[in-house]
Parts: C-alpha cells; structure tokens; sequence
C-alpha cells in the first residue's frame, strides 16, 4: 500500500496497537465484547481479534487499493481449498451474513474480512530440517491438486502482472521495462494446460504458514492469481534461499531438491518447468518492484514522523539492490537460448 495511507492510518493506532478504525470495522463480525490488536501492514491491515474466547484474524483494504471482485476471488479460492481438505483460515460471514464489508471511515472506504486464525507456530528455515522442508514442498503439492481446472473470474494472470509494472513505473526506469521486456517475450511462448497452469498462492513463504506438527496451516492468499505452477515453487523458495537474487540460484541447492521431492510426492511437476524458474524469479522481482516504486512514488508524507521516514529509507534501497541484479543480472545470462 502507498506509505502516506500507512502513516494515516497508524495516527489512529494507540500505545496498546488499538485502532477505533478497526473497532469499527469488528462489530460487524461482533457484537460486543471483543478485542482487536494490529499485527502488520503492508499490501493490507491486519487485526487479531479476540472474541467469545476464541481469536480470528481481521484484514482491510483501502478501496484505492483493492477492488471488490478481486477481495471476493480470494476468499471464493479459500472455500474451495477447504472444501478440499486444505488447511486454510477461512472467511467467516459478517452479522448480516456477508464475507465482505464495505466500512466507511474517517480515512475512506475500507472492504474489511474476518477469518479464522489458525493455530500453530511460524517456523525458520534454519529450523526445517530435510523432513520438514518435503512436508513444506508436500503442501504446496496438495494445494495445486486441489486447484487444478479452477476457474475464478476476478484473480489477475501473467498478462494483467506485466501491465501493471508498465502502469506502475515509468520509463525512465530503463532496467526495469528492458527486463519486462525480456520475461514477456518468453512468457509468450510457454504453453498453457490445467496440468501446469492455474491459480496459485502466489506468496508460499514460511512468513504465510503456521506448523501444527506435521501440519502446515496456509495464510495470506491475497496475492493469488493465475500462472504456472512451478511459479509459486520459485516464489516459496527464491526469498529463503537465494535472497530473491536471480544470480544467487543454485538449481543444486539440497533444500531446492528435498522441497521438490515433497512436492513429487503428491503430484508432478515437468523437468523442463522446473528449468524455468529463474525466469518466474525475475517476473517476482519485478512485480515486487513496482509495488514498491508506487508505495513510495509520492514522496515524503507531510509531518513525517521518524519511523516512515525509516521505512522510506528502507523502502528505496529495495528498490537499489534490485536495479543492481537487474544490471549486473540480466535475465538474458541465465536464459540465453530462450526457454
């Protein structure tokens, strides 16, 4: 989200990471007794809420950010996946029976959903030990399964993704288009089937899951949409191996294959896919570039308070090391024969 409606937004937000905003928003889904603390922003607002003794997980969206069919795509997906056995928080029905609130502020329109909040501890890599990490590569298998030949209206493909990063950045980024340039020509010649391309996560990261034993629990499907599977392989691993670094991939690395081998097990993915997924890092690095590039484009926020100023800072070096890769790294180097 752009960093001007963050800063707006945590002005309301308390020493107790309470917001009335939020408060608002809850007594849709609550009557009375509940109480809502902020866990994170970043492409949303996240609550946890406390109500009747048990927690949920509250996630709002500015309007200007998010549309409503898109909101509802996701949460479509969610009730899918559980129907199929996997283990996702589910959206509940608001009090007047909806899955989506539109909730007029202070700030503006909010679309607003609640869902379960699933138990169980968020795990590093350095604790995921060669069982674990084919469990990960199982559940990213699982969720395929149960995704193929799904059909979704409102979820974004390739197409819509490489639009946006032209809408977003401006030509005078001229590593980055020269890059877009370079995945949309290849992108162009994949082929297409339910087997190997269809609605993914989009975020597998051990960020978005919870363990449970041998159970993984699957958050944050806010970023779905449709590609070849094998992307959201790339996207699961690339940031907790290769530091999201085209040329840091290690197609040998044991992680990348025991993952795979997890993965294999349920259902299976083509070698020559497999070979692709630099090619799905650099569309990653790209997407995420320009999210990054529109969240800081109207500069510093008035009265800007030390910690978005932080966040800027932070925000704009991101952006540094990727025109870096995108130099140093073209994607030209890792795939020059084409595919």
């Amino acid at each position: 989200m752009k960093l001007s409606l963050m800063k707006q937004f945590f002005d309301s937000v308390d020493k107790e990471w309470r917001s009335p905003i939020a408060d608002e928003i809850a007594v849709r889904w609550f009557r009375a007794d509940f109480h809502a603390y902020c866990l994170r922003a970043s492409a949303n607002f996240a609550f946890k809420v406390r109500a009747d003794g048990q927690d949920y997980l509250l996630r709002f969206n500015h309007a200007s950010e998010r549309d409503l069919q898109y909101l509802a795509a996701e949460l479509t997906y969610l009730e899918h996946l559980a129907a199929q056995g996997i283990r996702v928080n589910r959206p509940l029905r608001s009090l007047a029976g909806n899955l989506i609130e539109s909730v007029e502020t202070p700030l503006g329109v909010f679309h607003c959903s609640m869902f379960d909040y699933l138990p169980g501890d968020h795990l590093e890599l350095d604790a995921l030990d060669e069982t674990a990490i084919k469990i990960w590569g199982r559940a990213l298998g699982e969720m395929h399964r149960a995704s193929e030949g799904l059909r979704i209206d409102g979820r974004p493909g390739w197409q819509a993704q490489i639009a946006m990063i032209r809408t977003l950045v401006p030509t005078s980024e001229t590593l980055v288009w020269q890059e877009t340039g370079a995945v949309e020509e290849r992108l162009c010649k994949l082929t297409v089937h339910t087997a190997n391309y269809g609605l993914i996560h989009f975020d597998f990261e051990l960020d978005n899951l919870v363990w449970s034993g041998k159970e993984i629990g699957i958050y944050d499907l806010d970023d779905c949409a449709y590609s070849w599977f094998v992307m959201d392989v790339s996207n699961a691993l690339s940031s907790e191996l290769f530091g999201d670094r085209l040329e840091c991939f290690d197609f040998t690395d044991p992680r990348l294959v025991w993952f795979l081998d997890g993965y294999h097990s349920v259902r299976p993915l083509d070698e020559q896919e497999i070979k692709r997924m630099p090619l799905f890092l650099r569309l990653d690095n790209l997407i995420a570039f320009a999210r990054v590039y529109r969240s800081i484009a109207d500069g510093p926020v008035e009265n800007e308070p030390e910690w978005t100023a932080n966040l800027r800072q932070k925000l704009g070096r991101e952006l540094d090391k990727l025109r870096d890769s995108f130099q140093r790294s073209p994607l030209r180097d890792f795939m020059p024969g084409g595919l």
